[in-house]
């Protein structure tokens, strides 16, 4: 029996009846038209089947490439971050080279002319000790020749035409008075050379590759005497004083050359900030004081009224600050004379500090965060490298595990601390807050002691 599709029964009920009333002709006509329904609708339902087929593998496919493009973002993002840090290593790397490079060919020009130095002073101190070993004899013949002409005179007092005329020619009197005094000046210029050939010895510390027992004064003593012509010339018209107060300290291990390097560097920068400092160079005295700088400890009170009439009034961060309401008193000493001061102090048994202020422009507070890092400096082109400063922290942090830090007050002056261990670090170095706070009392102490 012949199965009419659901569409063409619907429309053969609605115009014609049923199929079995149909007649013949139209019946064979129906039938054709049934057979092309039931064809459409299985084509139908094959092309619904393959478009659902070609829907879920399209889908499929799709969240494939997302996976794809995902992996390959976050590959992207791996790579890209991995040179990025392969980057900053490479600079940072670069940075240090540069850095290392320069540091090295500073340390091989201050050890060139550590070995000059050492070099100059061998050949000085073999003919100066010839010299000084010598004098004491040349003295004592030479009285004794003066006794003898003296003994001749006193025995003899009867003229001679022929000697009256030699003691005459010679001036007898004034060369017997004069030759004590030339020996005299004789033996303080040899000490003097010696003392400079001592200071030589002791800057250069070629012979100290390893940390050593030391006493810290001997290598500021050195490092001044070196400077002394920078001290007592200056650009200004005036000398540099320079005033010393330090304590009893013990020896200390250190190693010495660099720390000598380290006090060259700061007192270099002390006196270049007084050479270029307005308040000094406006001061023309009128004779030049040429009064050198002397070693010898000198005591001021530190609690003395303010220089020149100068009042000062605290800013907000000298306020805060302990260190720098204590520099900014301390300064009030002395502001019409170039100054620089240098303290040290034991801390306590496993800690020493040193002490490096001058009394010029000061630093402006945004150059200071700078100070320590490599390359920066505020000199003209050709004075300064910006390594001086770096190479000093370096020392004083990496190679002898201290401490270096500076307190600046614009317009009255500069503290530069350095703060090393006595041995190997064992404890902490004190606060600058407890160390500012004992200062004072210190610095009273120190003014009331004998500098004998």
């Amino acid at each position: 029996m012949l199965e009419i599709h659901r569409l063409l029964k619907r429309q053969l009920k609605k115009h014609l009846g049923d199929f079995e009333s149909l007649p013949e002709n139209l019946k064979a006509f129906v039938e054709a038209v049934n057979e092309a329904y039931w064809q459409a609708e299985d084509d139908r339902t094959r092309l619904e089947r393959t478009l659902a087929i070609s829907s879920e593998e399209l889908l499929t496919a799709n969240n494939q490439l997302k996976l794809v493009l995902q992996d390959v973002e976050q590959q992207v993002a791996d790579r890209t971050q991995a040179l990025s840090q392969s980057n900053a290593d490479l600079q940072a790397t670069l940075s240090e080279l540069k850095e290392t490079q320069l540091q090295l060919l500073q340390q091989e020009k201050m050890s060139s002319l550590g070995q000059l130095v050492a070099g100059v002073a061998h050949e000085i101190n073999n003919p100066i000790n010839f010299i000084a070993s010598n004098l004491p004899y040349v003295e004592q013949y030479a009285n004794d020749f003066m006794r003898v002409i003296q003994v001749y005179q006193s025995q003899y007092p009867q003229s001679n035409l022929v000697i009256d005329e030699l003691c005459s020619d010679i001036n007898l009197d004034f060369l017997m008075t004069d030759l004590g005094k030339i020996l005299a000046s004789m033996q303080v210029g040899t000490d003097r050379i010696q003392e400079i050939v001592l200071s030589l010895r002791n800057f250069s510390r070629l012979d100290e590759a390893e940390m050593k027992p030391v006493y810290l004064h001997e290598g500021l003593d050195s490092t001044l005497m070196i400077l002394s012509s920078r001290l007592k010339t200056s650009d200004l018209g005036q000398s540099i004083e320079v005033i010393q107060q330090h304590r009893s300290l013990p020896q200390i291990h250190c190693y010495a050359g660099q720390l000598n390097q380290v006090f060259m560097n700061l007192l270099g920068n002390a006196i270049d900030a007084l050479e270029e400092c307005p308040k000094f160079q406006r001061s023309q005295p009128s004779a030049l004081d040429m009064t050198a700088p002397s070693s010898t400890v000198s005591f001021h009170n530190g609690a003395a009224s303010p220089a020149n009439g100068l009042s000062l009034t605290p800013p907000a961060t000298v306020q805060s600050d302990p260190t720098l309401a204590w520099l900014q008193q301390w300064l009030q000493q002395e502001q019409k004379r170039p100054t620089i001061w240098i303290r040290s102090e034991l801390l306590n048994p496993d800690w020493l500090q040193v002490q490096i202020i001058d009394n010029a422009s000061g630093i402006p507070e945004s150059v200071q965060h700078y100070l320590f890092d490599p390359f920066f400096t505020t000199k003209p082109i050709g004075k300064g490298t910006g390594l001086g400063l770096s190479i000093s922290y370096s020392i004083i942090t990496d190679r002898h595990k201290g401490q270096l830090s500076c307190h600046s007050l614009p317009g009255q002056g500069t503290l530069f601390t350095v703060k090393i261990p006595t041995q190997q670090p064992t404890t902490p170095p004190p606060s600058n807050k407890a160390i500012a706070a004992s200062s004072l009392e210190t610095q009273l102490d120190l003014a009331c002691s004998d500098p004998a």
